[in-house]
């Protein structure tokens, strides 16, 4: 015995959130009396459990593959960074003795923002969004920043990643101050992995727009130093910039 396409529509729309107070009163009476009924709905209720925990992995091993990306450019400009000092210094021993180095080579806010940002990748494309978040989150997986940004804007409602996306397309338009406007508007109470995506990129804000104590505080914050930007955050910190 199988249930009706009456009963099969009630819990299709209860789960839609489209029932009206007649027809959950409808629908509690058939869970409470009919064992099939109550058989489907407990089904649907531990899919969708099932689901939302893999798109949680799912992202959490995102947000590994992302960091990776970046300690892997960190590795390649260190190595690169290295073999110029060695040339400069093969020059230097060349050079005449009046010739001398600086004895200042602190690096600035925007040279640490190049060295530390990385546009982050972590977006997931979802057959059941609008055709206006797709085409924002199309532009900005394909690097067009400043195409993405306008129908990102003008949604009617913002979730966490649209906040996040329009706020790194700012960043990438040399715009911090509005970047920061939109990762402030990310929820409090967002999970973990989010609130420690919003603080990194608030600190690399700050940081180019050289208000390093604000950087600072942020980078020491508990939401970062409990996630995986925490080796990234304490690099950052061990910058001479931030000794001065």
């Amino acid at each position: 015995m199988s249930l009706n396409k009456e009963d099969i529509d009630l819990i299709d729309r209860h789960f839609d959130r489209q029932l009206d107070q007649y027809e959950e009163e409808t629908f509690d009476v058939k869970y409470l009396t009919s064992e099939l009924f109550k058989d489907e709905v407990d089904l649907r209720k531990n899919l969708i459990k099932n689901v939302e925990a893999f798109r949680e992995d799912d992202l959490r091993k995102q947000f590994t593959a992302h960091m990776q990306v970046i300690d892997e450019k960190k590795k390649e400009r260190a190595q690169i960074r290295k073999k110029s000092l060695v040339a400069a210094s093969f020059l230097l021993i060349l050079s005449s003795i009046g010739i001398y180095m600086s004895s200042s080579n602190t690096k600035g806010p925007q040279a640490l923002f190049d060295e530390y940002y990385v546009a982050y990748d972590g977006i997931v494309l979802s057959r059941n969004q609008s055709d206006r978040v797709s085409e924002g989150r199309m532009q900005y997986l394909n690097g067009n920043y400043e195409a993405a940004l306008a129908p990102l804007v003008n949604l009617e409602s913002h979730k966490n990643a649209d906040l996040l996306m329009i706020g790194i397309c700012y960043l990438e338009m040399d715009q911090p101050e509005h970047a920061l406007n939109w990762f402030s508007k990310i929820e409090a109470n967002a999970t973990q992995d989010i609130q420690s995506v919003r603080d990194w990129y608030i600190a690399l804000s700050y940081l180019k727009n050289g208000k390093l104590t604000a950087c600072e505080e942020i980078l020491r914050g508990k939401t970062i130093s409990d996630s995986i930007y925490s080796k990234r955050a304490k690099a950052l910190l061990n910058e001479r910039l931030f000794d001065e």
